[in-house]
């Protein structure tokens, strides 16, 4: 068997990444053959036919091969992609290389994506964590003026696409109970499985069985991981819970943010006025090595999103013992059993978050957390068990037909 996983911006994405990386590995270590396929989607890519760019209309879309690691990453670009429900449309040139594979695993955001392999042959699977209308919802509700009015108007388009994306699909894989649930109210019991990511419990694992490990910060700290210049990461209601917990706790853990991008200008400005400043610790772009150390010494972690697919940090987190506080924003319920292993709140509720923080700050209660956080990963979410179901969904699509 030979599949091509298919992923928009593939060095460029975070979660995505992290989930087709889950398939890849775990495909290639199963002796299955696995290419990338990586849209590069951009208004300025190079590969792209662009509006802004006159020489580029007569090239036709473009490729390249790129080498990560040992995996071979084929590129390829888009046509007018100002547009954005362009981005969504096959080309030739995408079509003729999907046809070599005998199954294409498409790994997006939201099911629009699908739409890119809907003239080519070999079986269609895809993984997927929302909706377009639900993902942008507070962009939406942030962007104001002519650019909000294209947000929304583009917005509308590829929501359509998301139920063109899933009736292309011969199987889609959802990360998380609420999808599911949407899925199975939309028709689509028959191709729907709930298969969330899984990952490697010998990485991810804790400070008790990794003795190695160093610690970054020497003091408490909580931790909050993402892309957290993204509105949808809510860091605002972040930093306003750290600021109350701080009032009704004498001796409050440092904070620390870590992700490929941190809170921006107005958000820091947010932070001096809470008078949090001298409390954060920042890293941008750590080491993997770095960033399960910042998982393992930990004492909380905090994701204070607006909407999740998952939550794969949350699952991290876990793996290394660390209790989780999760706004209830989508994918985090599917990880956490509220009040059992870890604590959900309102989306936006930072009173709730402060006063979950302060409850895990007492030794016994988190023990009690981190020690049955551990055994679900175990159970549920390591990745010999979850790719087993990729696989079987695999052979199931591929068994002679009678």
């Amino acid at each position: 068997m030979n599949c091509a996983i298919l992923v928009p911006n593939y060095f460029l994405s975070g979660g995505v990444k992290t989930v087709a990386n889950f398939i890849k590995d775990n495909l290639i270590k199963r002796g299955i053959k696995v290419d990338v396929i990586s849209l590069k989607n951009g208004v300025r890519e190079s590969l792209s036919r662009s509006i802004t760019r006159p020489s580029s209309w007569f090239k036709g879309v473009q490729t390249n091969l790129v080498m990560d690691g040992d995996t071979r990453v084929y590129e390829y670009g888009t046509n007018w992609s100002e547009f954005e429900f362009q981005r969504y449309k096959p080309t030739k040139e995408l079509t003729k290389k999907l046809n070599e594979y005998d199954i294409v695993q498409v790994v997006a955001g939201t099911p629009a994506w699908a739409n890119l392999c809907r003239d080519s042959n070999p079986p269609i699977i895809l993984q997927v964590a929302t909706l377009t209308n639900i993902e942008r919802e507070a962009l939406l509700k942030t962007t104001g003026g002519l650019k909000g009015l294209w947000y929304k108007w583009m917005t509308k388009i590829v929501t359509g696409l998301d139920k063109i994306g899933m009736e292309t699909a011969d199987a889609i894989m959802v990360e998380n109970n609420w999808m599911q649930k949407k899925l199975l109210s939309l028709g689509y019991e028959s191709k729907t499985h709930l298969a969330p990511p899984g990952i490697d419990i010998s990485i991810f694992k804790s400070k008790k069985s990794d003795p190695g490990s160093e610690n970054l910060i020497d003091s408490d700290y909580i931790l909050s991981v993402g892309r957290l210049a993204d509105p949808r990461k809510d860091v605002r209601t972040l930093f306003e819970a750290y600021a109350k917990l701080k009032k009704i706790t004498s001796d409050t853990p440092k904070l620390v943010l870590a992700g490929k991008t941190l809170p921006g200008e107005g958000l820091m400005k947010f932070a001096e006025e809470l008078g949090i400043t001298q409390d954060l610790y920042m890293f941008q772009e750590v080491s993997f090595r770095d960033l399960i150390s910042l998982y393992q010494h930990a004492s909380i972690f905090v994701l204070s999103s607006r909407e999740e697919g998952l939550g794969m940090v949350i699952m991290e987190s876990m793996a290394c013992g660390i209790p989780v506080v999760a706004t209830d924003c989508g994918g985090p319920n599917t990880l956490i059993d509220d009040s059992t292993d870890g604590f959900l709140i309102k989306v936006g509720d930072s009173d709730g978050m402060a006063n979950k923080i302060k409850a895990l700050l007492d030794p016994p209660l988190n023990n009690e957390f981190s020690e049955k956080a551990i055994k679900k990963i175990k159970t549920d979410f390591n990745s010999d068990i979850c790719i087993q179901r990729y696989i079987s969904v695999y052979h199931w699509l591929l068994k002679p037909k009678i």
